[in-house]
């Protein structure tokens, strides 16, 4: 089994029916052209809400050109696009031997060795070096694992009285140095971050807290902490929380 397969599903919408049509063309016109009969492809429609949905399975770079093919088709949109890989199939057994014992589904998703393929499926990030200046990424979160032995190395710094402090804590008035993550979530995003990245020299993860288990997210504490990463340098903020509508502050 090929190890750059994806699946990826997603609804197209038109403005009209000539725009529908169009639309069914260019994909039906990339399927072809793919080589070898890369992509398998099920595409269902729905005339009377001008909809197509579509189901592409095959090597990421080719369902990529595939799904771009409707980029220059006018009046339709694209909504709902998943990706995903499908699950790796369990080992073989060679002739005259024991098969090995049961394992559970877990064992066959953990550790997932294709994470990579299904956030960056065109492989992009391992083209990219960076020329090796900082580049500071600030996760405004729950915080991160600052012992995570894949995640040490990669982090941003600052001196507190002396000692190294991992990033900030900005859960109250003042802003204080524990951002250890009690919840996960931002470790999370610290992972996702540095494996798609991990080819950038230069990278630094600024660990930026202002939840935890015990303290609810609160708009004030986030435009606290947004303002300590951009005071403090960086280049990138990553807010993955759907907090604050309505908040002048935030």
């Amino acid at each position: 089994m090929r190890t750059d397969l994806v699946v990826r599903r997603f609804e197209v919408h038109a403005g009209g029916a000539d725009a529908l049509v169009d639309a069914q063309s260019a994909l039906r016109e990339a399927i072809d052209k793919a080589p070898g009969g890369e992509v398998k492809a099920r595409i269902e429609e729905n005339p009377e809400a001008l909809a197509i949905t579509v189901r592409l399975q095959g090597a990421a770079a080719t369902v990529a050109t595939v799904r771009d093919s409707l980029l220059r088709v006018r009046g339709v949109t694209v909504y709902r696009d998943f990706l995903d890989v499908p699950p790796p199939a369990p080992p073989e057994v060679p002739v005259g031997q024991a098969p090995a014992p049961l394992r559970g589904d877990d064992d066959y998703v953990y550790p997932d060795q294709r994470a990579l393929l299904r956030i960056d499926p065109e492989e992009r990030s391992r083209l990219e070096a960076g020329g090796g200046a900082p580049v500071i990424v600030a996760i405004v979160d729950s915080g991160v694992m600052v012992d995570h032995p894949d995640l040490r190395e990669h982090l941003w710094n600052r001196k507190v009285l002396g000692r190294k402090v991992y990033g900030a804590n900005c859960m109250g008035e003042a802003v204080e140095d524990d951002p250890t993550d009690q919840d996960g979530h931002g470790t999370m995003l610290a992972g996702s971050i540095l494996g798609i990245a991990n080819t950038f020299r230069g990278l630094e993860l600024m660990a930026v807290k202002f939840f935890d288990v015990m303290t609810q997210p609160s708009a004030a504490n986030a435009a606290r902490a947004i303002r300590f990463a951009v005071d403090s340098g960086a280049s990138i903020i990553d807010l993955s929380f759907d907090l604050g509508l309505g908040s002048l502050e935030l």
